[in-house]
C-alpha cells in the first residue's frame, strides 16, 4: 500500500469518527429520556401571568441522554391538600411549569406541565415531589420535538422563610424530532 493511500484512509477514518462524535444525537426519531439533575433554586416575587401566585426559578446541571447539559425551570406552586409522605406536613400543587434544556450545541428542548406536587417538611426545610408534563417544540435539533416526562426531586430549603433552596432529581420520559 503507498503512503499517500494509508494516509488517505486515515484521514478519512479520522474525518468519520469526528463526524459520529460531533454529530447530533438522534436527528429524527424517537428516544428515551434519562437525565439526572442538581442545582438551586429561588422565589421571586414576580408573577408574570397575574394569576396571584408568583414564580420560582430553579437552575440545574444535568447529566444523562443529552450529555451534560443545561436545565432551568420556572413554577408556581400553591398550597393544597394532599396526602404527604411521612416526616412531610406542607403539601403543594404545581400551578405552572415551563423548561428548557440548552445542549452543548446550543439546542434547547422546551417543556411545560400543570401537574404535580410538593411536600415539605416546615421544620427542616426539606422536600420531595414529582411532576408530569410534555416537550413541546425547541430550538436546534429540537425543532418541532413533541414527547412527555416526568420528575420525581428532593431538597432543602436553605434559608427558610427566604426560599433559596437545593435540587436534585431524576427525568424519564421520551423525545420526537421530526
Amino acid at each position: 500500500m503507498h503512503t499517500r493511500t494509508r494516509i488517505g484512509l486515515s484521514l478519512a477514518g479520522a474525518v468519520a469518527c469526528f463526524v459520529m462524535l460531533f454529530s447530533p444525537a438522534g436527528q429524527a426519531g424517537e428516544r428515551t429520556v434519562n437525565l439526572r439533575y442538581a442545582g438551586t433554586g429561588v422565589a421571586t416575587s414576580v408573577d408574570p401571568n397575574g394569576d396571584g401566585v408568583p414564580v420560582d426559578v430553579t437552575d440545574t446541571v444535568t447529566q444523562g441522554t443529552f450529555g451534560q447539559s443545561r436545565l432551568v425551570i420556572t413554577t408556581e406552586w400553591m398550597i393544597h391538600p394532599r396526602a404527604c409522605p411521612a416526616g412531610y406536613d406542607l403539601p403543594f400543587k404545581l400551578v405552572n411549569l415551563g423548561l428548557v434544556v440548552t445542549m452543548p450545541d446550543h439546542s434547547q428542548l422546551f417543556g411545560f406541565s400543570q401537574e404535580g406536587w410538593i411536600c415539605a417538611n416546615s421544620t427542616t426545610g426539606a422536600y420531595v415531589g414529582e411532576s408530569y408534563g410534555i416537550y413541546n417544540g425547541g430550538a436546534g435539533r429540537f425543532v418541532g420535538a413533541t414527547g412527555e416526562w416526568m420528575t420525581k426531586f428532593d431538597g432543602y430549603n436553605i434559608d427558610l422563610p427566604v426560599s433559596f433552596r437545593s435540587i436534585r432529581g431524576t427525568v424519564e420520559g421520551k423525545v420526537a424530532t421530526p
